[in-house]
């Protein structure tokens, strides 16, 4: 990582081992991804309710080259559950990074007419009517003057 972790505390005191956690966590991530440029790391009380408790959430910034991926997670009153949920919800999306980034994701053919590459506009139109019946069930059959005729229903 070319920045050092940045973590923050909004509205609530840092407890013991919190920050350390965090630090652990963020230097996982960076061994998934060594791209990654930096990492801060949010965490917030976000409401003070008697009656709910604590709710806190997470929030993950990481800077890849070209790209900004960010995480947010809340949970009611536990920090580490929304702590695990931020930093997994990180990694996938750092994983689907990484198989985009090696062209291990595929990438879809057109499949309609008017998305097929050198057809003009009347020959992308006659083909999207023609895919149209076929998929009507109205085939045709060789016979009439033009060569073709409607299948019976």
């Amino acid at each position: 990582m070319q920045l050092p972790v940045q973590i923050v505390f909004h509205q609530l005191d840092p407890w013991p081992g919190a920050e350390e956690h965090l630090r652990e966590r963020a230097a996982q991530l960076e061994r998934f991804c060594p791209q990654m440029i930096s990492c801060r790391v949010v965490v917030e009380e976000t409401q003070k309710h008697h009656r709910l408790g604590r709710p806190v959430a997470v929030r993950i910034d990481v800077r890849l080259p070209g790209h900004e991926l960010t995480v947010n997670r809340l949970h009611d009153t536990d920090f580490h559950v929304a702590a695990r949920e931020a930093f997994e919800a990180m990694t996938r999306q750092l994983e689907d990074y990484q198989q985009r980034r090696r062209g291990e994701v595929k990438r879809h053919e057109p499949t309609t007419a008017r998305e097929l590459p050198g057809l003009s506009e009347a020959e992308a139109e006659a083909e999207a009517e023609a895919e149209a019946e076929t998929r009507s069930g109205a085939g045709l059959r060789v016979g009439d003057e033009a060569g073709r005729t409607r299948m019976p229903r």
